[in-house]
């Protein structure tokens, strides 16, 4: 009975389960990149917190942990989801990557994944991934040979080395 009342409030829109909530190109679980502020906090039951505007480390930039995920935070730009942080293991991309994994199963599942030298550490690196459209990216620090941080959302804002700042 509860599998059925779970997927019945799943098909009507309700919150995602845990197996749903994974890093996708656009987004992760109920929220997409593009959603205005309310429309995400709305997506997750209206958890999330935005900061003081003269809290913010960069004018209309917001980052915000996603309280039911730790290690996952939303950045905002002027209200509207631009990229989406995964800092700690516990959370994968739709691919079964999670922080901590080695860089050679990025690699594997990415061959196409673009190498660029880390901005503050010459043996580290990034990994870049593009959607077909070059409208969304998702990014891999690596950190001893494995995987330190990622993200995805936005082409241009997957690309900020500081996230807001």
């Amino acid at each position: 009975m509860k599998t059925a009342a779970l997927a019945t409030l799943v098909w009507l829109g309700g919150p995602a389960t845990a197996a749903d909530w994974t890093l996708r190109l656009d987004g992760i679980g109920p929220l997409r990149i593009g959603m205005r502020f309310d429309e995400a906090n709305a997506a997750v039951g209206s958890r999330l917190a935005a900061s003081d505007p003269s809290l913010q480390a960069s004018p209309g930039c917001d980052e915000i942990p996603l309280p039911m995920h730790p290690g996952v935070s939303l950045m905002f730009i002027d209200g509207v989801l631009k990229r989406v942080d995964v800092f700690a293991a516990g959370t994968r991309t739709a691919n079964e990557i999670a922080v901590g994994d080695p860089v050679a199963r990025v690699h594997a599942i990415y061959p196409r994944a673009r190498r660029e030298d880390h901005f503050y550490n010459s043996a580290e690196q990034y990994l870049t991934v593009d959607s077909a459209d070059s409208r969304y990216s998702l990014r891999f620090e690596t950190e001893g040979g494995k995987i330190a941080h990622f993200y995805a959302g936005a082409r241009e804002q997957v690309r900020y080395v500081e996230g807001c700042l």
